[in-house]
């Protein structure tokens, strides 16, 4: 069964005092909360199971799950990770390890993006025979973006990852969509967990992927060059508005 797990532990500092009773992906956009858009997108794809990794301000988000998608088929989870405040959304990743399977689509829940590009991850997950991030390689690359670099010897092959890498030896920027298969999962979590163990908390869950992209095949799926925005503050939030205005008769709001 398609499945998803939505990152949704982080406080969302940037963005104060939006967040000061909520976090972030509980931020209207066009009278919707962001979060919103992405589990209504999830479930008009077929991906009718659905988890959640908590923290900051967790009491808000069940009970918007409830309220606004409750009626429908999808089932729900909820993980909480009491240690939000102190270590990165690597450890929230690792929170949701049992419910990771060849299925499964991770998340980060402060992105809002054109329908076509979750469509596209969906479907990816039965066409491609490997892990693949979401990546937009059509924008031009600047040195906060979390960017991939392709082996130029295969075809579409990500061997590196990070925000440290020279803008004009990438391919594209890494969107916040990945799926894990098979053996590369297993290899992935194997990763994450010797970097918790030896205190490695601060780090990403990319900085993970980045250490174990010499030893699994991990390709990609183009944004086809569709609009997409992450969301970590007021410049962001202000291009969210205007990308929902260009999208949301594409949305599909009502969902079952």
């Amino acid at each position: 069964m398609k499945n998803a797990v939505i990152l949704a532990a982080g406080l969302g500092k940037r963005l104060m005092p939006l967040t000061e009773d909520k976090p972030k992906c509980l931020i209207e956009i066009d009278e919707k909360p962001m979060l919103y858009y992405s589990v209504a997108q999830l479930i008009a794809n077929g991906v009718k199971q659905i988890s959640f990794v908590t923290g900051y301000r967790e009491e808000t988000i069940q009970p918007f799950v409830v309220e606004n998608f409750g009626q429908t088929n999808a089932v729900f989870g909820f993980i909480y990770n009491e240690e939000y405040a102190t270590k990165n959304n690597l450890y929230s990743v690792y929170c949701a390890k049992n419910f990771f399977d060849d299925e499964t689509l991770l998340l980060n829940s402060d992105i809002l993006y054109h329908p076509d590009i979750l469509e596209s991850a969906v479907s990816a997950i039965d066409e491609m025979n490997e892990s693949f991030l979401v990546v937009d390689n059509y924008k031009k690359l600047a040195e906060e973006e979390m960017k991939v670099k392709l082996d130029k010897k295969t075809t579409g092959r990500i061997v590196e990852i990070g925000k440290w890498l020279p803008p004009a030896e990438s391919f594209g920027e890494y969107i916040g969509i990945l799926h894990l298969k098979g053996k590369g999962r297993e290899i992935f979590f194997e990763e994450a967990e010797r970097m918790l163990y030896n205190g490695e908390d601060d780090k990403y869950y990319e900085d993970a992927l980045h250490r174990v992209c010499p030893k699994i095949n991990l390709g990609f799926v183009s944004t086809q060059n569709k609009v997409w925005t992450e969301v970590d503050d007021f410049d962001d939030l202000e291009k969210a508005k205007n990308i929902i205005k260009e999208i949301k008769e594409k949305i599909h709001r009502n969902v079952s």
